[in-house]
């Protein structure tokens, strides 16, 4: 979904990714990406809507459920980068792809009942390296 602000020339991007693997669909907003806009098309799985929680901090993972299709979700809401003038933006944002894409790999491990298994760590790892390229796709473009 992509809408165009006239005044900042700044786009609204919700991207959905697929992973038919694991079947679920990985949501990415940007910055720009509004809680309205979220709450239209998700909701929680306990059928709450988006909750503000979403807007707190750099980024945020929820769970969350497609209202048209009732499919499986996990939305990754992207803020801001942190404010401190000393830290390197494209560091920082690979920071935080990363950091969010272990919380969508171990909420899709808790999806289905799947224990993270340090014996064998290659399904996860792969999951997890997925889902940060899947942000990043988002987040710079």
């Amino acid at each position: 979904m992509l809408n165009n602000n006239s005044k900042t020339k700044k786009k609204s991007r919700i991207e959905e990714y697929y992973s038919d693997i694991y079947d679920v669909y990985l949501v990415v907003a940007n910055e720009h990406a509004t809680l309205e806009q979220l709450r239209k098309r998700y909701k929680h799985p306990n059928g709450d809507e988006i909750s503000e929680s979403i807007l707190e901090g750099s980024a945020s993972t929820s769970t969350a459920i497609d209202k048209k299709t009732d499919a499986s979700v996990i939305i990754v809401k992207y803020n801001c980068l942190p404010s401190n003038k000393t830290l390197n933006k494209k560091t920082t944002l690979v920071n935080i792809c990363s950091h969010e894409a272990t919380h969508i790999a171990l909420d899709i491990y808790e999806m289905l009942g799947q224990s993270v298994c340090f014996c064998t760590p290659e399904p996860f790892c792969y999951l997890q390296a997925w889902a940060a390229e899947c942000i990043y796709k988002t987040l710079t473009k």
